[in-house]
């Protein structure tokens, strides 16, 4: 009843943080924690955090309750309950959803250092845009393409 009561209580701030775009957020990031390293930081977290957070708590949301109810029986403990049950059968679920924040994470990188950096692969881009140096825009765009090609392929 307690896990129904926390799941109620968080699941719509977690899907409403998950439908906002997290790129609206800049500005208010940038006037509470300033343009440094910490502001990147925290855009970077908050936009795939949430994707994560949500798939997992769907997949532990999804096991079995027998499962759960057999180990009781047996009297496993929680941690027990959780490293044999909940982690094993939750796992699919845990992985789709890393393998959408890392995009969302990439987002976030591409998007703090456009806006917020004076470096970077986002700012490799930003700058010869505002100049329409479009060679080096795709030169940009190919490399970011290959590493978020990388880095998903990396995380089956």
């Amino acid at each position: 009843m307690v896990q129904t009561f926390r799941y109620k209580a968080f699941d719509p701030f977690l899907t409403a943080m998950l439908g906002t775009p997290r790129i609206v957020l800049l500005p208010l990031i940038m006037v509470w924690m300033g343009s440094g390293f910490s502001s990147k930081v925290l855009l970077v977290f908050l936009a795939g955090v949430f994707a994560i957070i949500l798939n997992t708590m769907s997949g532990v949301q999804n096991l079995d309750p027998n499962l759960t109810r057999v180990t009781k029986a047996f009297g496993a403990s929680q941690l027990q309950t959780f490293l044999t049950v909940a982690l094993p059968g939750s796992l699919p679920q845990i992985v789709s959803g890393l393998r959408v924040g890392i995009r969302q994470f990439l987002v976030g990188v591409i998007a703090a250092e456009m806006f917020v950096s004076t470096g970077g692969i986002g700012y490799f881009i930003a700058q010869p845009s505002a100049n329409f140096n479009i060679d080096r825009v795709f030169v940009g765009i190919v490399v970011i393409i290959m590493v978020g090609m990388h880095v998903t392929q990396s995380v089956k």
